[in-house]
């Protein structure tokens, strides 16, 4: 006697959910940022979208292809930017954050 074969259910559709449209209207900045004459235009452009996508206390956790999503660079020419960034002190990565984070 054979077992009864077994059935499988069907697939899930997966169904894709729309990008909701960006909510956010202000965004808190340095003000040295805006004075500062040594970083460059497109430096100061990658900080503020850095600025956007940080919370209250100004952590963020934005990864650079979506930076580099906003402006249509390359993730490499993304991560130049961002060195330079932090060599220049305004932006601080933390490797060691907070526990459970």
């Amino acid at each position: 006697m054979q077992p009864a074969p077994i059935k499988l259910p069907k697939k899930p559709r997966i169904k894709q959910k729309e990008r909701r449209p960006d909510q956010r209207q202000f965004s808190v900045v340095p003000i040295r940022a805006i004075t500062d004459r040594s970083i460059t235009e497109m430096q100061l452009r990658v900080l503020l979208m850095f600025c956007a996508y940080s919370n209250r206390g100004g952590l963020t956790w934005v990864g650079l292809t979506r930076i580099a999503e906003h402006f249509g660079i390359s993730i490499n020419r993304a991560a130049v930017h961002t060195r330079n960034l932090i060599a220049a002190g305004y932006i601080k990565v933390l490797y060691k954050g907070f526990r459970g984070e």
